[in-house]
């Protein structure tokens, strides 16, 4: 599952997690739900999945299920968890590669809750981009989108803290209020 499923940067496939996913060899992944709001990057979704091969490099027929839903992912993936297509012992991973404010925390929380004991959880990569976080913050008018995005009041106090801090937090947000066993925070340096 891929929240925010369009390419970032239009004149960069190798940085468009999609495309690098759904062509990664061998194809043994079957099942995709591809979201996306905006036109272009639905546009280019649609085309992605157009261009997808019908066999492998050997000839074998490939069995996916490539799904592109429109609309803000916070409210689809309420319905995507709903219809069932996401079982309870099938392993599942989510892309959160949201461009800064997007992904609700409230929709983190709906993740990491959808499977039941004695399932594992659903695998989640929260994309945060604590370099630019801070000139992110200072430009925010809207308490209400902070609130939804962080989930609590206390989203001011971000703009105290350095990165690292930050990332930590986060972390440990994971493992305390969502109940992940494990959730490390990896930094990127490529720009």
């Amino acid at each position: 599952m891929d929240g925010f499923a369009g390419p970032q940067n239009e004149g960069q496939a190798d940085a468009w997690s999609a495309e690098l996913v759904l062509g990664s060899e061998p194809k043994w992944l079957r099942q995709f739900f591809l979201c996306e709001k905006s036109g272009n990057g639905l546009s280019a979704l649609r085309r992605l999945k157009k261009s997808q091969p019908e066999r492998d490099r050997r000839g074998k027929k490939i069995y996916r299920n490539i799904e592109i839903w429109p609309g803000d992912f916070n409210s689809t993936v309420i319905e995507i968890l709903k219809s069932g297509k996401i079982k309870q012992q099938e392993a599942t991973f989510c892309l959160l590669d949201q461009r800064m404010f997007e992904c609700h925390w409230e929709t983190v929380k709906r993740l990491a809750g959808y499977k039941e004991s004695p399932h594992n959880k659903i695998e989640i990569l929260y994309f945060l981009g604590v370099g630019w976080l801070h000139r992110s913050l200072s430009g925010i008018r809207h308490s209400e989108k902070m609130d939804r995005w962080w989930g609590r009041k206390d989203w001011k106090e971000l703009k105290e803290m350095t990165h690292i801090d930050i990332a930590n937090l986060v972390r440990d947000r994971f493992e305390k209020e969502l109940e992940y066993r494990y959730a490390a925070a990896y930094p990127i340096y490529d720009k």
